[in-house]
């Protein structure tokens, strides 16, 4: 039997492709992939050895995934044109890569899957940065700092289950962060993904809150959960002490600002205001990890997470009860 994907072929398959598995050809026409294009639906042709220029410029314009898993190289054109592709694009079958081909792939819209690559040069590394949505790269063995450096700045989504990744998130983290610390007026979840990186060790974070309006008092913490011991608070746990200054020995004073300035009361539609309205009070529960076990509070509002919740939940009074919560 050919090993080809005849016009002929194509054809079965467009009218029938439960019965035809194209997996098994190792090489395609040039008729066939432009026939196969017209297919609603991912291609899979992982058992493709080559592909042709002429071929690659007709697969680039399929509107599904594509699977070519089965080829070890590709030539500058082909990678041209499979740049121009706009979904997921398997080519976990490349060991190199130049950096024309990298230039042009760079530009793909869609996931792009390049595991069995060891290396990048650093020509590469900037073109694959640019790469706009979801990149895996988990073969990757060796990058120059200056590679590690460039995709670490750029916002490309890098999957990689080797060493190489840990100093590029390193890198994305220290970003994200400057950025949420620049930031005059954090959201909820900015304020849990800031607090998620700085503070990495701790289960969840407990304050209490007080008044509204001109005269909010902010938040203090009143409890804190580190490697499964409360840290802060427990032995006076339902008592208020407005005039502690606690706060600052487990948050950095910058850290603890960006949440008495966030937007979180509005994010929640909380309305606290002291004028005309009484006083609002209550109490914010952020469980930066999954919790070890269930958590109760029903003083001046009342707040229960169960054991494995992770997120933000906040309660309070202002002449009504209010609760809201969001899970992350």
């Amino acid at each position: 039997m050919s090993k080809e994907i005849t016009l002929e072929i194509a054809e079965q398959f467009l009218k029938n492709p439960e019965v035809t598995d194209l997996s098994e050809f190792v090489t395609l026409s040039d008729a066939a992939a432009e026939s196969l294009v017209k297919h609603n639906g991912w291609l899979y042709l992982n058992g493709l050895t080559s592909l042709s220029d002429a071929a690659a410029e007709s697969l680039g314009k399929h509107n599904d995934g594509l699977e070519l898993n089965g080829l070890t190289s590709l030539s500058d054109a082909a990678a041209e044109s499979l740049g121009k592709h706009n979904a997921s694009l398997h080519l976990n079958g490349l060991t190199s890569l130049s950096d024309a081909a990298a230039e042009s792939l760079g530009k793909h819209n869609g996931w792009l899957y390049l595991n069995g690559l060891t290396s990048l040069s650093d020509a590469a590394a900037e073109s694959l940065g640019k790469h706009n949505d979801g990149l895996e790269l988990n073969g990757l063995t060796l990058l120059s700092d200056e590679a590690v450096e460039v995709l670490g700045k750029s916002n490309t989504i890098i999957y990689s289950n080797s060493s190489v990744l840990d100093k590029i998130n390193s890198i994305k983290e220290i970003i994200k962060v400057n950025k949420l610390l620049n930031k005059v007026e954090l959201s909820s979840k900015e304020i849990f993904e800031l607090y998620s990186n700085k503070l990495k060790d701790y289960e969840y974070l407990f304050f209490l809150w007080y008044g509204g309006g001109d005269s909010f008092n902010g938040f203090q913490l009143k409890e804190a959960k580190k490697d499964g011991q409360v840290v802060f608070g427990n032995e006076k746990r339902h008592e208020w002490n407005w005039g502690q200054k606690s706060d600052n020995e487990i948050i950095d004073k910058n850290i603890f600002k960006k949440l008495n300035d966030s937007s979180i009361f509005e994010d929640f539609g909380f309305n606290i205001n002291c004028v005309d309205q009484g006083w609002s009070k209550g109490v914010l529960l952020i469980a930066l990890q999954n919790l070890s076990e269930d958590f109760y509070w029903d003083t001046e509002g009342v707040i229960e997470a169960e054991e494995g919740f992770k997120g933000i939940k906040i309660s309070g009074m202002n002449y009504e009860e209010m609760s809201n919560e969001i899970e992350l």
